[in-house]
């Protein structure tokens, strides 16, 4: 084969990097010599493909770095032909967003070019193509955890301690104290939402080690739990691994009760995430929250530094504000075109004229305040690129963040604990004036 793949990025890992593809051939003396690349991503059920022509480097060795090519393509809208919104997600697994939302498939076909007789030739010995497939999701990895980090080891779902594709830390809404008078493992996550309103998905990795290796899980369970801590009701849902797949699978309280019904009696619930039976995620326990009674309460949804999901609900004050841009233009007062010897004008007739308005909706939303953990988890809504309200009924309106600073708060600075956080957002869609 003329061609030899020396690196690429793994098969399962984050968009956001430099996916890096390098290769030699045997080739390369050949007059005009070319790597060939044809890098395909398909979206929506839809494939395209880009073709880029690469020269050798000055060790006669390709470097090609896709993500350029690949980065703007992924779909972060929250429906499909399937699913007409993503909030309103069941726990009742089937295989949700067959259409890849969050997640892509890159194919990259590699190939010799060169000069044959006079022509640029791809493929002139008509070699078997060095093809490599990858699923990227909408992930973030730093320059700090130097190149190309192992997926494994940061995604797969492969043991107790292991994170879903979330942004959420035991410590964030820090509910160690009734995790540990439940019993509900060490290693769980707690969070408060109200149980009568707050709709959300959990996105986690379904693939059956094609791609990540590591990765296990065929079972998720969600048990509900009386105020004594006694279980009252236990609910299987069995998922299906398919290779380079994500789910997001409704567990946030709406959610739950639409799908599995809450048991009259029912204090707080966990789920788990299990393969034979055995732990390969972090559980997530759910607690009731108390609504705010003084204030709009106004829930954000928005895809987190894994690429899943994360939700927060804004509490406090909210300001709702215009930006307005008028057109104008001044009309001649008069009947110019049309006067013989009566010229005249009315006396209403207007002068300066407004055309139309370009109106930009903007909202203010604040936290409580918040612990140095919660200032980090909502440092990823900041940094987002897909943040949406979600109302009461699960409906989700697009918004854009218009901060453009975030001051961290840490413990050892300035800022202290119980700081709160204002976030301004632009609407997305139009206003019609």
């Amino acid at each position: 084969m003329a061609i030899t793949l020396v690196d690429r990025p793994y098969k399962f890992t984050a968009l956001k990097q430099k996916l890096i593809f390098t290769a030699t051939s045997s080739q390369v003396g050949q007059p005009g010599f070319r790597f060939v690349a044809q890098v395909s991503a398909t979206v929506d059920g839809n494939t395209s493909m880009q073709t880029v022509y690469i020269q050798p480097n000055l060790n006669g060795a390709m470097v090609l770095d896709v993500n350029p090519i690949v980065r703007d393509l992924i779909d972060l809208s929250v429906t499909d032909a399937s699913v007409s919104n993503l909030f309103l997600q069941d726990t009742v697994y089937y295989t949700p967003y067959t259409d890849l939302h969050n997640i892509m498939e890159v194919t990259v076909d590699l190939y010799d070019g060169y000069e044959v007789l006079g022509v640029f030739t791809v493929n002139p010995l008509s070699l078997p193509v060095v093809r490599t497939r990858m699923s990227l999701i909408d992930a973030a990895f730093q320059i700090s955890q130097g190149y190309s980090p192992d997926p494994d080891l940061i995604f797969a779902l492969s043991g107790p301690t292991m994170y879903e594709m979330t942004d959420l830390t035991p410590d964030v809404y820090d509910l160690s104290t009734e995790i540990s008078t439940y019993s509900l493992g060490v290693n769980t996550i707690g969070v408060r939402a109200r149980f009568n309103a707050d709709y959300g998905v959990m996105t986690i990795p379904i693939d059956d080690g094609s791609r990540l290796a590591a990765n296990t899980i065929d079972e998720m369970q969600v048990i509900q739990f009386n105020s004594a801590g006694a279980p009252i009701q236990t609910d299987s849902i069995p998922i299906a691994p398919q290779e380079g797949h994500i789910v997001h699978t409704g567990i946030y309280p709406m959610n739950v009760s639409g799908s599995l019904g809450f048991a009259a009696n029912m204090h707080h619930y966990i789920v788990n995430f299990l393969y034979l039976g055995s732990a390969v995620a972090r559980s997530i326990a759910f607690f009731d929250a108390e609504d705010e009674c003084r204030f709009d309460t106004y829930r954000l949804a928005w895809i987190n530094s894994r690429g899943g999901w994360d939700f927060w609900n804004f509490t406090k004050r909210s300001e709702e504000t215009y930006s307005i841009e008028k057109k104008r233009y001044r009309k001649v007062i008069g009947n110019y075109a049309t006067a013989n010897a009566n010229f005249s004008f009315n006396n209403y007739d207007r002068g300066l004229t407004e055309r139309n308005a370009f109106v930009e909706k903007m909202l203010t939303v604040s936290t409580d305040f918040l612990s140095e953990a919660q200032f980090e988890f909502l440092k990823g809504l900041t940094f987002s690129d897909s943040v949406y309200i979600i109302d009461d009924s699960g409906t989700p309106t697009p918004v854009l963040v218009e901060n453009t600073n975030f001051t961290a708060l840490k413990n050892r600075s300035y800022i202290k604990e119980g700081t709160q956080l204002t976030i301004q957002l632009k609407y997305s869609q139009d206003y019609n004036a």
